[in-house]
């Protein structure tokens, strides 16, 4: 038999195929098993655990869910031919704030499509800058994102608190 399977890299994006035997896939499947069983617990407690600090907001005690959407290529309608050849990109950062009054949207351009902690950094600025206007007694936000840790997690992010704009 004939099978489809990611690429043996992390982030490949490319499914390789295989053939084998019936008992080669069966084998195959059974040792994914308990990661996947694993990656199903830690997705539902996650699911559980979002739901319950959404179900918990106030106006002091916000959730904010970040991400980038992909890249864009920005084209001119009636663009000349040459310029074909010469796309500019943007990134588009996104947020959505979920609040005892109510939920707030965030989508931010940029340039600077590289993704990396500074922008996250900057466009994390501009959020908590407009929130503070929104909710002047916001004391605590919780930030979930699918993002790669290295966009997240570490400094300057580390320490939200000493961003100029927050002031707890």
């Amino acid at each position: 038999i004939k099978w489809l399977q990611w690429g043996e890299r992390k982030w490949t994006g490319r499914k390789k195929e295989y053939s084998g035997s019936v008992d080669e896939a069966v084998q195959l499947l059974g040792s994914k098993i308990e990661h996947f069983k694993f990656h199903v617990f830690v997705k539902r407690e996650q699911s559980k655990y979002f739901e319950k600090l959404k179900a918990e907001v106030t106006d002091e005690k916000v959730m904010c869910q970040v991400d980038f959407a992909e890249n864009y290529g920005m084209k001119e309608q009636d663009e000349v031919q040459s310029a074909h050849w010469y796309t500019k990109t943007m990134s588009i950062f996104t947020g959505y704030v979920w609040s005892k009054s109510g939920g707030f949207g965030f989508a931010l351009p940029s340039l600077d499509v590289s993704h990396d902690k500074f922008v996250v950094n900057s466009a994390l600025e501009l959020i908590l800058n407009h929130l503070k206007t929104l909710l002047p007694n916001l004391k605590e936000i919780n930030f979930f994102s699918d993002g790669a840790p290295s966009q997240f997690k570490g400094p300057p992010l580390q320490n939200l608190s000493s961003l100029p704009c927050i002031e707890f």
